[in-house]
């Protein structure tokens, strides 16, 4: 009785069109009525049929003069004044009796159409992904981008479906990396992706190819970029603007669906994350509070009509919920971190999926057209052992796609850099010290044998057993850091070095570090300019005199290093002898002076 009730309030505050008429029954030997009942207080008639209310008063001998019956919306039914009611055609309507003193009851009533009671809710499906980081071969529980895309055009071929994917669509293989991501933007054009938040990794080739993949068009068709948060900003002065980067990516974008609903969407990107990039390329903007964004963007777009809004956020579950983003949206979408999550605040649900195409999710949303609210939110999860069923057919198109942009780097991709490697590279480990070696002695040959040391982050992921193609090195060091030389002091050796990541020593290098000497020193541009969410240099503050560059990015001069030194035709690489327990690459065996 709450939800007819609620209902009922629902419609008159809505404009109704009222058909009244009396029914003059006096009597004048009661009291005023203290209730009138009905009959019924819900019906369910065909169009034609009629019912005859019985009105009950109470008390039986009350003194009134007139009741009035009413009809909210005569094109559904009318009301006579003896109480009868006529089905016209399918919808809803309330039929309501009132006495003079402003006694009332009132009854629901639904027409169908034979037989066939309306439908008040209506369907979507959010098909979302995230952290596809240029997956393009199937191996192992990687779909690959040709069932991926196929999968996704079929979705799209659906009514009331919208694709959208979460941001890092492009950085991790050689395949993606070779072409900046074009061939994933122009699969995604023509499955029919209708949005892509931006992410942090989308900034790695700089802020002009990011905004070239924005503006990309396929078959004539563009995926839209959403970048709600990203502002302008001055390095020097440390000041977010008030400029909105359009240029890298839109706020929001709506849809209209077969079915009516009109659907918002807003992108935004952690705010934290500008420190997740290189910040000789974010020296021009900055990520406002992701939180305060959505909120904004989300009430401008229900002022706009819109009946659903999607919160698409390149960030995980963590730095968005408890923040009272359930009162703005009705679907939060997560990326970035790469793990499985799927939360709730109360109706409210947050999906996150697994990065490199490991799986997706088709989200159903169910909406009542009559509250205007999400009432139930379900997923189905496609990986790549069932992606199979919500295939209609490998796309040619998309093959054709693949193999286009793969001729032209497959031979390089599958160059042999190392043919007799064994024990375990690990990607925090025995990796990056290899990286580290191979970046020492190209320095050194190339005239900076005077340094005391080189340092790198850790691999994306691990080099495998036996043979390293240069597909491999890609995968492992997908960026295209550049290596500099400068100075930095003792405490930044202490403080970041001997603390983080992975070092290889001169061999003449003592090891003893003075806090207010300075060292010359072998480093990526990652590490070297990096900033705090502040916008201050904090890894290597105090460094100065940059001295130059090596030849090439880190990933070529690990190739070339291999290469030189014969194990593509051979020699023997053994991970222990670069475990960090060696002392050539023990970062603990730094000491203060």
């Amino acid at each position: 009785m709450k939800k007819i009730r609620f209902l009922h309030l629902l419609a008159l505050l809505l404009p109704l069109s009222i058909a009244s008429c009396n029914l003059r029954t006096p009597h004048t030997d009661g009291g005023e009525i203290v209730s009138i009942a009905l009959d019924a207080s819900t019906l369910e008639l065909k169009e034609g049929e009629t019912h005859q209310f019985i009105a009950t008063i109470n008390p039986k001998n009350a003194t009134y003069k007139n009741l009035i019956w009413s009809v909210t919306n005569e094109s559904v039914g009318s009301v006579t004044q003896n109480g009868y009611f006529t089905a016209k055609e399918e919808g809803n309507c309330f039929v309501t009796i009132t006495s003079d003193n402003n006694k009332s009851d009132y009854c629901s009533i639904t027409v169908k159409k034979d037989g066939v009671i309306p439908e008040t809710t209506k369907k979507i499906n959010i098909v979302a992904f995230n952290d596809y980081h240029g997956a393009i071969k199937e191996e192992g529980d990687q779909m690959g981008l040709l069932k991926f895309g196929s999968f996704l055009k079929t979705q799209n071929d659906k009514e009331n479906t919208l694709i959208l994917s979460q941001g890092d669509d492009w950085q991790g293989s050689i395949y993606s990396n070779y072409n900046h991501g074009a061939l994933i933007n122009d699969v995604y054009a023509y499955a029919g992706v209708d949005a892509r938040t931006i992410g942090n990794h989308d900034f790695d080739w700089g802020l002009d190819v990011l905004a070239a993949n924005k503006n990309r068009t396929y078959a004539g068709r563009t995926v839209p970029t959403l970048a709600a948060n990203v502002y302008d900003y001055n390095f020097q002065t440390k000041k977010v603007g008030n400029t909105q980067q359009s240029q890298l990516g839109d706020k929001t974008i709506t849809y209209t669906l077969e079915n009516g609903l009109k659907v918002g969407i807003v992108g935004v990107i952690g705010e934290d994350q500008i420190t997740s990039i290189m910040s000789l390329y974010t020296e021009t903007i900055a990520f406002k509070n992701h939180i305060d964004i959505i909120k904004e963007e989300a009430t401008r777009l229900r002022e706009e009509g819109c009946d659903i809004v999607i919160a698409s956020i390149h960030s995980g579950q963590a730095s968005v919920m408890n923040h009272d983003v359930d009162k703005y949206v009705d679907l939060v979408l997560c990326g970035h971190t790469h793990y499985e999550e799927e939360g709730n605040e109360g109706l409210l649900k947050y999906y996150q999926f697994h990065a490199y195409g490991l799986s997706s999710g088709i989200i159903e949303l169910t909406y009542d057209t009559v509250t205007k609210k999400i009432t139930n939110t379900t997923m189905e999860c496609v990986t790549s052992s069932n992606v199979n069923m919500y295939i209609n057919e490998i796309d040619d198109n998309i093959a054709a796609l693949i193999q286009s942009y793969n001729s032209e780097c497959d031979n390089e991709a599958q160059v042999v850099v190392a043919n007799k490697v064994s024990g375990y590279f690990k990607s925090s480990d025995e990796s990056v010290n290899v990286m580290c070696k191979a970046l020492y002695d190209t320095a050194a040959s190339e005239g900076y044998d005077d340094i005391v040391l080189t340092y790198c982050n850790t691999a994306r992921k691990y080099l495998p057993y036996n043979v390293w193609t240069y597909e491999n090195l890609y995968e492992s060091f997908p960026f295209d850091n550049v290596v500099y030389i400068a100075e930095v002091d003792g405490s930044d050796l202490l403080n970041e070095v001997a603390k983080y990541n992975n070092v290889c020593f001169n061999p003449n290098f003592s090891k003893q570090v003075n806090r207010v000497g300075y060292y010359k020193v072998a480093v990526i541009d990652y590490l070297l300019f990096h900033t705090n969410s502040a916008r201050y240099y904090n890894y290597f503050p105090s460094f100065r005199n940059v001295m130059g560059t090596l030849s090439n990015n880190y990933r070529v001069l690990l190739k070339n290093w291999l290469i030189s030194n014969g194990y593509n035709t051979g020699k023997a690489m053994e991970a222990d002898d670069y475990s960090s327990s060696v002392s050539m690459f023990n970062r603990s065996l730094l000491q203060e002076a």
